[in-house]
């Protein structure tokens, strides 16, 4: 055989070894192996060797899991919880809360002077306002609305007029209980709190606790006559005859 085909053969057979010690497998017969411009070859085509991983021991296997710990109370100390607590409301952002979450049974009542209605004041809406109870077994009819506190303080003898406070704008409101609606409001000194009529329907009385005085005022005309010194804590009124 001439030299130059032994040394053909012999660069064929090294060639087949050193892929073979590559891990390499003729598939097809065309020998698949990773190059540039092929793609990834099969694992049955060429895999390397990987040990096999030791097995679980039966005793890690039938081990019981840990406990769960918890993050509970007991885990945070008492001075973690004061570094973190919420600060307090200002008293007035709690006023305004209690006002909106203030649902109270109704105040007492008056009943007008023909005995077929009774006015009370209520804060089923959060603020105290004015109601009209049309007779028994009926739902009460509200009066007045908005964010100002009013509270039911005067009936005349004649049951024609309603005299409410408003503290927030001491003011004494007159409500027309024919038309039902406020015909009139008059400026009083701070903070009225309670109203009497006089039993000859000529005069009203309105105690203003933060002044510490007594709004008079005439019937006929409706406006404020004068103020009385009523000293501290004039804060509600009864007619005594």
């Amino acid at each position: 055989m001439p030299r130059l085909a032994l040394a053909r053969i012999a660069l064929v057979v090294a060639s087949l070894a050193a892929l073979a010690a590559l891990g390499c497998r003729p598939s097809s017969g065309r020998v698949r192996c990773p190059g540039v411009g092929q793609p990834p070859p099969s694992p049955l085509l060429c895999a390397p060797a990987v040990a096999a991983a030791p097995a679980a021991s039966a005793s890690a296997a039938t081990a019981p899991a840990a406990s769960y710990q918890g993050h509970g109370l007991g885990t945070v100390s008492p001075e973690l919880l004061a570094k973190h607590v919420a600060a307090p409301l200002s008293p007035e952002d709690s006023r305004h809360i209690q006002a909106m979450l203030d649902v109270r049974s109704p105040q007492g009542g008056l009943v007008s002077s023909d005995g077929k209605r009774m006015y009370f004041g209520w804060t089923v809406t959060g603020t105290m306002q004015l109601w009209r109870l049309d007779g028994p077994m009926s739902f009460p009819v509200q009066l007045t609305g908005g964010e100002d506190s009013t509270a039911l303080s005067g009936l005349t003898p004649d049951g024609k007029w309603l005299l409410v406070d408003v503290p927030s704008k001491n003011q004494v409101a007159i409500v027309d209980l024919s038309a039902m609606k406020v015909v009139k409001s008059l400026d009083v000194p701070k903070a009225p709190q309670a109203v009497v009529v006089r039993p000859d329907g000529k005069e009203a009385y309105a105690s203003c606790d933060s002044s510490h005085k007594i709004a008079v005022i005439d019937v006929a005309s409706w406006t404020v006559k004068g103020t009385i010194d009523a000293g501290a804590g004039a804060d509600g009124l009864a007619w005594a005859r």
